[in-house]
Order: structure tokens, then sequence, then C-alpha cells
């Protein structure tokens, strides 16, 4: 079976429009399609600017069915404002401003209505309260008056007071007792002493006369205090043994700390000489140079007498002594100018009598040093600096003799 194929003949003139034919040739059907003049294919006419057309293909090409698609244009309008340069612009003649009212937010007028309620409410329980402490002292006072003639008047207790010495039986009760009159008695005895011509004139103020005059020209250290930096409150009481004495904390004239004390004889003050000088037999130095030119077996079991201020040290340790089976104390002169270095026993009964003087190993108080003592020391064992030496006695505390 045959069948013929349907033909699509295009005709068309230049410059000419395209018409439409239709045939009907044995049920064929034929189209022919109408083609715009600006769709031409006709390469060679001129390109002239033409206005931008906007083509709306609203239905495509698959719903076209025996339709002309006919291009659909729309002109674009450009919109251009005028040139207004030198024109004056005109003015209102007067100008009105109107205050706008601001609404007030939701949050702002819910705080405001809470703090106006919680004042009424504060003021509320003011009055409430000062009604309710009203109430009550009004009580108060309608009981105490409905119970004054039944009430039983009791007298108020006579307080004793106390009658006891605090320094009964001691030594030191004399100058307690006496308070700031011992020091003025002080004060002046020693400017008596000061102005005194001779050493026998001296004498007279002095404990132990006899030993003043036999040591007073050999020892280098004077009794010249500041009067006018003389503490009054700076003073204090102690005794050694049964002896009380007076501690008066000055200067010398060499602006250095000095300490004089006094002791009682009868009814008067006298100057305790040896121990505001803080004599000895030999001064540190010259003991140092005692020690160091003799021999070892000539000064070995020889003591000597010092005065000085103690404290523990425990970080020097050379030659025969060590930190194991010894306890280090350093001990200064009066003017902590010079020194030695004092070994015993560790644990040893004077070791732990000096660090009992010290509070060594409490941990209530602060660990005291400088504290004024009297030891009997000798030369250190062999091998030894000149400046070791061995403690043999603690003699007394302070620097008064009993």
């Amino acid at each position: 079976m045959s069948q013929d194929s349907s033909k699509d003949k295009i005709l068309g003139e230049g410059g000419g429009t395209s018409t439409d034919q239709k045939q009907h040739d044995q049920g064929t059907t034929v189209r022919k399609l109408k083609i715009n003049k600006h769709e031409s294919l006709d390469t060679r006419s001129p390109i002239r600017p033409q206005p931008r057309e906007i083509q709306n293909h609203a239905q495509s090409l698959s719903q076209v069915d025996e339709h002309v698609i006919e291009p659909q244009t729309q002109q674009v309008t450009r919109l251009e404002q005028g040139n207004s340069a030198g024109k004056m612009r005109k003015r209102p003649d007067k100008a009105k401003f109107e205050k706008q009212k601001k609404d007030t937010p939701i949050e702002e007028k819910k705080e405001q209505q809470w703090a106006q309620g919680s004042s009424k409410v504060g003021w509320w329980m003011v009055s409430s309260g000062a009604a309710l402490v009203l109430i009550l002292v009004s009580a108060v006072v309608l009981s105490s008056y409905l119970e004054k003639n039944t009430m039983e008047q009791v007298g108020s207790p006579e307080l004793e007071t106390a009658t006891t010495d605090p320094f009964a039986g001691s030594p030191e009760r004399w100058f307690r007792k006496q308070g700031g009159e011992v020091v003025k008695q002080a004060t002046q005895l020693l400017k008596e002493y000061t102005e005194a011509a001779s050493i026998e004139d001296k004498a007279d103020f002095v404990r132990d006369r006899e030993g003043f005059l036999s040591k007073f020209q050999d020892w280098p250290v004077k009794v010249n205090p500041r009067l006018d930096h003389t503490d009054m409150n700076g003073w204090e009481a102690d005794h050694t043994g049964e002896t009380a004495f007076l501690i008066l904390k000055t200067e010398n004239q060499n602006f250095l700390p000095m300490r004089l004390y006094f002791v009682r004889q009868g009814e008067q003050l006298k100057l305790d000489w040896e121990a505001s000088t803080a004599w000895a037999p030999h001064t540190f130095p010259d003991l140092k140079k005692r020690l160091a030119q003799k021999e070892y077996s000539s000064t070995g079991d020889r003591s000597y007498l010092l005065r000085g201020l103690l404290r523990r040290r425990n970080e020097f340790y050379a030659g025969p002594y060590n930190d194991e089976e010894h306890a280090a104390f350093m001990i200064s002169s009066y003017d902590q100018e010079h020194y030695f270095w004092g070994y015993t026993k560790r644990d040893s009964a004077l070791d732990i009598e000096l660090r009992k003087l010290l509070d060594h190993g409490s941990f209530v108080v602060d660990l005291k040093k400088d504290i004024p003592v009297t030891l009997r020391v000798k030369k250190g064992q062999k091998d030894a600096l000149p400046s070791q030496l061995e403690l043999m006695e603690f003699v007394f505390p302070e620097w008064v003799k009993p």
C-alpha cells in the first residue's frame, strides 16, 4: 500500500508578502507557513535601529493549531525630569510645627501601674506596722502600771572590788607600785651621775662602789645617755632571782640604743654600772685575739664570763661542729659590732634551757632574738675557728648580777 507524503511548499518574493493556499488532493492537507517581513531570511537587507519590542509567547507552538502567530509589540516610554536649574523654590509664608503625641509603650504603662500599686501597698504596711507597735507599747505600759503595786523592790548587789595585788610576793612589787615616779628618780640620778666631776663622785650613784672604781678606767664602754631623748614610757621592770631591777631604754651620745639598769638599795635607786655597760673580763675583740694566739692545750679548759645578746642560728656549722650533734647560737656584743658562734650538744640540758628562753619551737609566739644573757664559755675544740666557742653555763638572764 502506497502512501503519499505531505509536502510543504514555500513561495515568496523579495520584499513581498506570502499567500496561503490550501489544496486537497486525495485527502492530503498541504500547509504553508506565513513568514513575517521582519523575520525574512534575507540577510542582505540593511540593519536599521528599531524600537525595543517585547514579544509575548503566551501559547506554545504545540498548542497552536491552524493559527497564525502574530507578533505583539509593547512601546516603552522613558520618563525624564526636566532641567529646573536657576528656578527659585517656593517657600511657605510661615512654617508650622506640631508636636506629635508619643505613644507610651505597653511595658512602660504596666511598670507605672505596678509602681503606683506597690507604693500604695507600702504605705498601707507602714501604717499597719505603726499601729501594731503602738498597741504593743500601750499593752506594756498598762501591764507595768497594773503590777506596780505587787512588785517587790530588790536592792542592787554591792560589788566588791578586787583588793589582791598581782605582784604580791614578787621582787618587782616596789617598782610596779612606784610607777612613773621611779622613772623620774632614775632620770634625776643619771643627770647627777653625768654631771659629777670625778670618778669618786660618780661612784656615789652606782651599785658596788669598789668594783666600779677598779673597773671604770679599763672598760671602754661609758654611760653617756642623751637625757633629752629619754622616753618616760620606755621602761620595764624585771628580776633575777630575788634581785629586782628597772630597765630604762634610751640612746647614747652616738645615737645608738642603750639599756640602763637600776637596782633598789633601801628606798633609793642605784645605777648598776656593770649591767649598763655589759662589763666582762674581756671585750669581744680582746677575747678573740687571746683565743687565736695561745695554744689549745693552755686555754682549752679555761672559761670566760661573757655578757652579750643571744639568738638561735642553725645555719653555720664548720670545723668539728655539725648540725646533727650540735646546736648553734650567735652571741653579739652590746652594740652588735662583734660576735661569736657558740655550740653545745643538741638536746642537752643547756640547749633546752636556751631554747626555752628564746621560745624556740613555739608556734604561738614569734621566736625571740637578741636577748641579753650572761654566759660562761670556753675555747672551741681543736681545729675550730677563733670565733667558735663552746657554751658551758647559762649564768643568769639579763645582765644584772643577783
